[in-house]
């Protein structure tokens, strides 16, 4: 298979818009109301002249597009993150969110695109590791960007232009794309996994939070595990930041030991790890809204008043 789109005969000029340096070809398909997966348009965009940014409100609002880049570099702004994309990446736009994507104009794209809906087209990409936090690829092989330019090459010589051609290409490219991904129960697994492992780390955090020498870096060592790996894992499986954690277990405590008259702050601050008076009193009151001693002192006054 050739490494490039067709060279453009006069035969095949009507189904290919030139415009100066801009040259877009694309394939619109017949809905067979095939709801678990349609192919909508299938495409080719060389741009070497400067164009516009394409936008979210640009697309239609069931469909999904995905993009492969064939060659030069071009962005994407989606999520609040910017993506420099290259030859061999492949990115995923799901309607429904915010996006705009445009080429370097100092190194200018080409790229092939589709589009497509169906009841199974958001799940088929997110088992082929796109979803709305991660719209980006990069391809280790140039299989899918040969299944892309065969498929144009395809439509512009008028062959294989049903929307039954197109699904198969589709499940072709979803089967190159699922290549290497976790299957299912290996997810599952690794979830159940890491959610063991993070009941293990609370369950630490609940025995040793008192000791002054108690750190994110000891409970890593402890788990020999990274710092900022076991940090993403607690607030992905618990839902607060390790730090925070840790706080409010020593500030929740403190304030049980304050209901004690008998308690002094310096001895409280010390009980539940804090070696500074001063930086537990600002933290105490941090939570609180007051300071350790009037806490205190208002719990007293209540428990005389019964």
């Amino acid at each position: 298979m050739q490494d490039d789109i067709l060279v453009f005969s006069e035969k095949l000029k009507p189904k290919v818009v030139t415009c100066h340096d801009l040259i877009v070809y694309s394939h619109y398909f017949r809905a067979d109301n095939v709801s678990e997966l349609q192919v909508s348009c299938i495409g080719y965009e060389d741009v070497s002249l400067e164009k516009d940014v394409v936008r979210s409100s640009d697309m239609k609002k069931t469909d999904i597009l995905l993009h492969v880049v064939l060659d030069g570099e071009g962005y994407l702004n989606t999520g609040g993150q910017k993506y420099t994309l290259h030859k061999n990446d492949i990115f995923c736009l799901f309607s429904g969110t915010d996006f705009e994507y445009c080429q370097n104009m100092e190194n200018r794209w080409k790229y092939c695109w589709v589009e497509f809906s169906g009841s199974k087209a958001k799940r088929l990409c997110e088992l082929c590791g796109f979803s709305k936090t991660e719209p980006v690829r990069t391809l280790e092989s140039d299989a899918v960007r040969q299944l892309f330019i065969g498929q144009v090459n395809d439509l512009i010589a008028q062959r294989n232009n049903s929307q039954y051609s197109a699904l198969s290409f589709m499940y072709k490219l979803f089967d190159l794309l699922s290549e290497g991904m976790p299957k299912q129960e290996e997810k599952t697994e690794n979830v159940e996994r890491n959610e063991h492992f993070i009941n293990s780390v609370v369950y630490y955090i609940i025995e040793n939070y008192a000791r002054k020498d108690f750190s994110l870096s000891r409970i890593s060592e402890h788990f020999h595990i990274t710092s900022s790996y076991l940090s993403k894992l607690f607030l992905k499986y618990v839902g607060i930041q390790i730090s925070k954690y840790i706080i409010g277990l020593r500030l929740r405590k403190a304030a049980e030991l304050l209901e004690n008259k008998d308690h002094m702050v310096k001895e409280v601050a010390s009980l539940v790890g804090y070696n500074d008076q001063y930086f537990f009193s600002k933290e105490f009151k941090k939570y609180y809204n007051v300071s350790p001693s009037v806490y205190q002192n208002n719990i007293i006054v209540k428990k005389e008043q019964k």
